[in-house]
């Protein structure tokens, strides 16, 4: 019996490591100058999973095969959302607008 269980244990082990995974990739550059945001967060809505970009604005998440809703923010910049269905390797290449390009002027006096 310790045997079976033992061997029922190692398959199912065994079917989790073959699960299907995909891999997002780019890097997160700021709209107007082109310079690469460092720390900004990528983040999938659905699995709640997220990585952060590195000094070159590279970043990389591998995630399982499932549609995915990914957010991409970072302080004082515009958030962007992308949604894939997640069946194959994605290159995302991101640009964020600074806020301040956004917002009108309420003409304080």
């Amino acid at each position: 019996m310790k045997k079976i269980s033992l061997l029922l244990l190692l398959l199912s082990c065994m079917q989790l490591s073959f699960a299907q995974k995909f891999t997002i990739s780019g890097t997160v550059k700021e709209a107007k100058t082109g310079e690469p945001i460092i720390g900004a967060k990528i983040y999938d809505l659905k699995s709640k999973k997220g990585t952060i970009s590195n000094e070159y604005g590279f970043y990389s998440l591998t995630l399982p095969q499932d549609s995915v809703s990914i957010r991409v923010s970072y302080i004082g910049y515009t958030a962007m959302e992308y949604q894939f269905d997640g069946k194959k390797n994605i290159a995302l290449p991101v640009e964020l607008i600074d806020h301040s390009r956004t917002r009108r002027s309420h003409g304080y006096r």
